[in-house]
């Protein structure tokens, strides 16, 4: 799992390189352009801090950021503070404490995060969340114990060092596994203030007295104070600065010692490299954060931010200031792979995020034990590159140069009928030469810049001249088009100073209000209007005519502002952004928060020279991307004046800077420094929780790949966290659990889900994220989870029910294929003996008169008679036990058995009847099996009740045929010509023979037996005069094949 944290790492190199050349040029640009404030983000314990003193800061390969205080580790990632506090339980149960108070934290190459204290040196394992001693990890790791540690590094040469505070210098060498001797050319100092290593891998310590650097093996002193002149001096901290080696001296002074040879060092001071307004009154750390930044931080006066390229600096988050830090006294930095600065203080937590200051501000602070000042901003406008003058709540019009940062109050005079309604000023625009024109509550002024003296136009008889907010100077006429508070509009002649009327062809304005709060003339004579009565209003001034559209008012009633950029005409309203067709105001689209504003309030919306759109409202400003439909949104953090705006306060100079007013000062937007943030890494799940209940295992939840849950616990949350530090409140995420979502799940910026009821199985949770310019991460976090069934739906359980319920199934069915088997070997037994049977009943019968009639062929002296006919009587003797052991036989032998039978009985009756048998010629009579005398019964039922009976001659006919339907079958027809079944019925019962015949009947049971589908049917035969010419039997015989 650690070799994979690096791997995420490096992949992420060239992307956070890139970045880098990115912010590079904006810390450069920025430092020039808005170096009048700095802002910093603040964290105490009030945001989740354990305790608010910070003394040491790290980061691990995740995203984590890691803060030391009194109380333990805080870890962050972004939104929630975590503590640890080291404790180590023993192998025998007990429980160590370790002290509280962590004093250094440093991230090694092998992804060890080593923990510094004022008692001990340990190592948290952030995967499992415990703490152990070194030498478990590294052999050979010994220290004395009880010192207060200070930092730690690692060399080129696998060598980690480590500074106390009173004990000196310690060296691991992490490849030999031993402590390495450390030497002194001079004597050993004991109170350690700083380890660094320089480019070439020189390492450098200061203690409170010298400089020394490492070389062979041995510290060499640079003997400081003597290169100095200086009898004593006392170090503070020292920073490796692009070759040289800043020192603070003496808490006032920071000297620059060029180390680039280590031989010939040489030094310079601060003081006379760098300019800038206030110096620190005790600097005692220092801290490079980029290749053109340095900080320097002091005991209690916050900090110097220094620019190395241009040689200046600026105070920094001095108290007293709304963008001031939460105290004054530093106690560490740290620059993490997003470059973003964080600073520890007694007293709490701040962030530099660079990409965050991408916004002027200018506001009047307050002073003390005076009033404080009107930064209520109501219209901005630029006279020149440095002086603005803006409309003030109640302070009258404010000018500010903006680059020496002076305010100056500018209120028109008091008089009887407006009191101090005319400091309320809403609009200020420029007339001919020094003239300024003001629009206030309590009229129409003019403002000489030269004399400084304003002039009253109001006429007290006229309301609609009172109360005004909005004017425009005409641009065919030398005119003011004035509008207010008061619904209607007129017409200031700026030639005869006199009042006039505007031309209303069709009376609009006595019907309808206006309350015009912003107005343009789009093209000459055509002038669109704001309006908090009727949304957008046009006014022809030539035609008089004035024009609505319905479709605006549809969707609010107010606008606040608007501006036309191409075919779009952008209206702010208070209920969202309308994007509507110039030609015709028909509506493209709403502009929304569920679109990505922060609010659906618009005060106003300015284009700038990349085709987007810079929104203001009551919840802080936005930036649309139209084209990719990506809305970035601003607040306080970024160094807004206040979240909340005011109506069509806005300004765009003539090098696209564009400004904005609010409620407490006013800010600049430069769009060529906006900065596009690439970073965007994938988000880590800060929290797994079970019913309710918090989800452990060996492993900390962030490490956590897969949960194995039971079948009762099927309720589960998830929260994640982007570890994106800049632009928080702005990351969106999407999640999607497999099996359950069928595509990626929008949460926007909530960071937090939760599922009920999930049946057993497996799943797979995955959350991605997007930075605030919507940039996806690369690689979603992929969460495993498990949910067992219940025992009886355990695989085990289900193998073994069905195998015994196979087991049980194969018993049934073989018992019920043994009874099967039993059954039908009682039914051929019985079917075979009653075909005995049969045979018995036909052979005495058959054999009698066969021996009767070899009798008669004797005594008659019919000697070759006789021989013959006992020939074929054996014959058939023979053939019948033949097949009276078989149940199936050769077509071919039943019908030779048939011919001798027919033969025999045709010699016996003295040829008194014929008979023919037909084979169809296509059956294969060799490989056809049926079974043995199923033809025989009838075709003797035909000779014996059918011809024996009749005067005349007699005949059957015997035919074998397939079956057309099925050729599989036969078809066995048995004709007789004899006296019909009917008649031979009333013979019988004539002579009295009772007995009763079962051979067809067997035979029957037996054709069916050998195939339920075979059967047997008779029809009676009838000829011209209806009576009785025979008997036809079928028999449908299923055939096998051998």
């Amino acid at each position: 799992m650690k070799l994979l944290s690096h791997i995420t790492y490096l992949k992420k190199a060239e992307t956070i390189f890139t970045c880098f050349l990115v912010l590079a040029f904006m810390l450069i640009c920025n430092s020039i352009t808005f170096s009048q404030n700095l802002y910093f983000q603040s964290y105490t314990s009030t945001e989740g801090l354990s305790q608010n003193s910070i003394y040491s800061i790290a980061e691990t390969p995740e995203g984590f950021m890691w803060f030391g205080t009194q109380d333990g580790i805080n870890r962050f990632d972004g939104k929630k503070f975590k503590s640890f506090i080291p404790v180590m339980e023993t192998t025998e149960g007990t429980v160590s404490n370790f002290s509280k108070m962590i004093t250094t934290l440093y991230h090694d190459r092998q992804d060890h995060l080593w923990v510094g204290t004022t008692r001990e040196l340990l190592l948290y394992d952030r995967y499992t969340g415990k703490f152990g001693y070194p030498h478990d990890v590294y052999p050979g790791f010994k220290l004395p114990s009880d010192m207060w540690f200070k930092k730690i590094i690692e060399d080129t040469y696998d060598n980690l060092w480590i500074i106390t505070q009173d004990n000196g210098i310690f060296c691991y060498n992490k490849s030999a596994r031993t402590m390495k001797s450390v030497l002194w050319e001079s004597t050993a100092p004991k109170k350690m203030l700083n380890i660094m290593k320089d480019s070439k891998g020189v390492v450098w310590v200061a203690s409170n007295t010298d400089l020394y650097y490492f070389d062979n093996g041995t510290f060499f002193p640079v003997k400081t104070a003597q290169r100095l002149n200086k009898a004593n001096i006392t170090i503070a901290d020292i920073c490796l600065v692009n070759n040289t080696l800043w020192t603070i001296v003496n808490s006032s002074e920071i000297v620059i010692f060029d180390i680039f040879n280590k031989n010939d060092i040489t030094h310079t001071y601060f003081d006379h490299i760098y300019s800038g307004k206030t110096k620190l009154a005790d600097a005692r750390i220092l801290h490079q954060s980029d290749s053109n930044t340095v900080w320097v931080g002091s005991r209690s006066d916050g900090l110097l931010k220094v620019n190395l390229k241009d040689k200046t600096y600026i105070k920094a988050g001095a108290a007293g200031t709304s963008y001031s830090l939460v105290s004054q006294f530093i106690l560490s930095f740290y620059t993490n792979k997003q470059f973003i600065t964080w600073i520890g203080l007694s007293g709490g937590l701040a962030k530099y995020d660079v990409q965050k200051v991408q916004f002027g501000l200018w506001r009047n602070e307050p002073e003390s034990n005076k009033p404080a000042p009107d930064n209520k901003i109501f219209s901005i406008l630029g006279d020149t590159e440095e002086d603005f003058y803006m409309g003030t709540l109640y302070g009258g019009m404010m000018h500010c140069n903006i680059k020496t940062n002076k305010f100056k109050y500018y209120p028109p005079p008091f008089n009887i009928y407006t009191a101090n309604d005319s400091k309320t000023v809403y609009e200020i625009i420029k007339g001919d030469g020094n003239l300024l024109w003001l629009a206030t509550k309590g009229g129409l002024y003019s403002f000489d810049k030269i004399s400084k003296k304003f002039e009253e136009f109001v006429d007290h008889h006229d309301d609609q001249t009172r109360e005004l907010t909005v004017l425009l100077k005409l641009k065919d006429q030398n005119k003011l088009l004035v509008a207010g508070y008061n619904g209607g509009l007129r017409l200031f002649n700026l030639d005869t100073k006199k009042w006039e009327k505007c031309y209303d062809k069709n009376d609009f304005l006595k019907r309808y209000l206006l309350r015009a709060r912003h107005m343009k003339e789009v093209e000459p004579g055509v002038i669109y209007m704001s309006t908090e009565a009727q949304n957008l209003v046009k006014y022809d001034y030539r035609s008089g005519v004035f024009a609505t559209f319905p479709t605006l008012q549809k969707v609010s009633g107010i606008s606040r502002h608007f501006w036309i950029v191409g075919d779009d005409c952008w209206v702010a309203t208070d209920d969202g952004l309308i994007q509507a067709n110039v030609a015709d105001m028909t509506i493209k689209k709403i502009w929304r928060t569920e679109n990505g504003l922060p609010n659906n309030y618009i005060y106003a919306v300015v284009p700038d020279n990349y085709g987007r759109l810079w929104i203001s409202s009551n919840q802080g400003l936005a930036l649309l991307d139209v084209k990719k439909g990506i809305i970035r949104k601003f607040s306080k953090d970024d160094g807004l004046q206040d979240l909340e705006f005011n109506t069509a306060s806005c300004f765009k100079d003539k090098k696209g800077k564009i400004w904005f007013g609010g409620i407490n000062g006013f800010n600049m937007v430069n769009p060529d420094l906006t900065v596009n943030d690439i970073f965007s890494p994938g988000p880590l799940i800060t929290g797994i929780n079970v019913m309710n209940l918090s989800y452990s295992t060996g492993l900390a939840t962030s490490y956590v790949d897969s949960v194995h849950l039971t079948h009762d616990k099927n309720f589960i949350s998830f929260e994640f966290q982007s570890p994106n530090f800049s632009q928080t409140e702005n990351i969106t995420y999407q999640y999607m659990l497999s099996g359950v979502d069928s595509s990626w799940v929008n949460s926007g910026t909530r960071n937090f889900v939760s599922y009920t009821q999930l049946k057993p199985g497996a799943y797979t949770f995955s959350v991605k994220s997007a930075n605030n310019n919507n940039i996806w991460c690369d690689h979603p976090k992929a969460l495993f989870i498990y949910i067992s069934p219940p025992w009886y739906k355990t695989i085990w359980f289900l193998t073994t029910a069905t195998g015994l319920f196979l087991f049980l199934l194969f018993y049934l069915i073989k018992q019920r294929i043994k009874t099967i088997k039993s059954r039908e070997f009682l039914k051929r037994q019985k079917a075979e003996a009653e075909m005995k049977a049969l045979r018995s009943q036909m052979n005495p019968h058959f054999i009698f008169n066969s021996l009767n009639s070899i009798n008669s062929f004797v005594v008659e002296n019919k000697t070759h008679l006789a021989s013959d006919y006992l020939t074929k009587f054996s014959r058939l003797i023979r053939l019948i036990l033949d097949n009276s052991g078989s149940e199936e036989i050769p077509l071919e032998k039943e019908i030779e058995t048939l011919k001798l039978y027919l033969l025999m009985e045709s010699l016996r009756f003295e040829n008194k009847f014929d008979y023919e048998i037909f084979t169809d010629q296509n059956l294969d009579t060799t490989n056809i099996m049926i079974p043995p005398m199923v033809i025989q019964p009838y075709v003797e039922n035909a000779i014996w009740h059918g011809l024996m009976h009749k005067p005349d001659h007699g005949k059957v006919s015997i035919s074998i045929t397939n079956n057309e339907a099925k050729p599989s079958d036969l078809i066995i027809k048995i004709t007789d010509n004899g006296i019909g079944r009917d008649r031979s019925g009333t013979i019988k019962s004539k002579t009295g023979n009772q007995n009763k015949s079962y051979g067809t009947d067997i035979t029957l049971q037996r054709i069916r037996y050998f195939n339920p589908i075979n059967a047997v049917k008779i029809n009676d035969l009838f000829d011209s005069d209806n009576m009785p010419a025979g008997t036809e039997v079928m028999i449908y015989l299923y055939s096998k094949i051998k």
